[in-house]
């Protein structure tokens, strides 16, 4: 009986350190959505070489992520309970990570590498309705609040193009430092 509760504390002690700690990643965004993004490519058994190492947030050291083949600030990325689902196409790397209503919340990664040359960006999310409802876009207005200072959304049937759009119109940039 001891055994199963301690499998049952790691378990969940698990879980919510991945929440809290991706949650940081994507903590300006306020839009999640009803299925890991795009939903059409496949989850990653592991994430690309060129997307390992350890980042740095320019200008806040504060804000640290070591990636590994397999995990993202020690939490395992796809496994068979996936709590982060992460995604690549081109020099694009799409991080998914459930929350506790089951929809997901979403980060974008884009690199770009030439010869010596890197640039690394992390892209939120922050939309309104209007700019929702110009795109097409079905959502409907959550009480899980994503973000304080914004209303948030949850997303469904949403296409590869419009979530293009969405990171491309209304994603917020930060940059990205490789420090190792």
């Amino acid at each position: 009986m001891n055994t199963i509760f301690k499998h049952f504390t790691m378990n969940t002690i698990f879980k919510y350190s991945t929440i809290i700690c991706l949650l940081i990643l994507t903590s300006c965004s306020n839009v999640s959505f009803n299925n890991s993004q795009p939903v059409h490519i496949e989850n990653l058994k592991e994430i690309p070489e060129r997307f390992q190492g350890v980042f740095e947030q320019k200008n806040d050291s504060t804000e640290r992520y070591t990636v590994t083949p397999i995990s993202i600030n020690g939490d395992l990325i796809n496994d068979a309970d996936p709590v982060i689902c992460v995604k690549n196409e081109g020099n694009y790397l799409f991080i998914n990570t459930q929350l506790e209503n089951k929809s997901w919340s979403f980060v974008c990664v884009k690199m770009i590498q030439s010869f010596n040359y890197e640039k690394i960006f992390i892209y939120d999310i922050v939309v309104d309705k209007k700019g929702l409802e110009e795109l097409g876009v079905e959502y409907q207005i959550t009480d899980i609040n994503i973000n304080e200072s914004e209303e948030s959304y949850i997303l469904s049937d949403i296409n590869y193009n419009q979530l293009l759009s969405l990171i491309n119109k209304f994603g917020v940039e930060r940059e990205l430092i490789r420090i190792n």
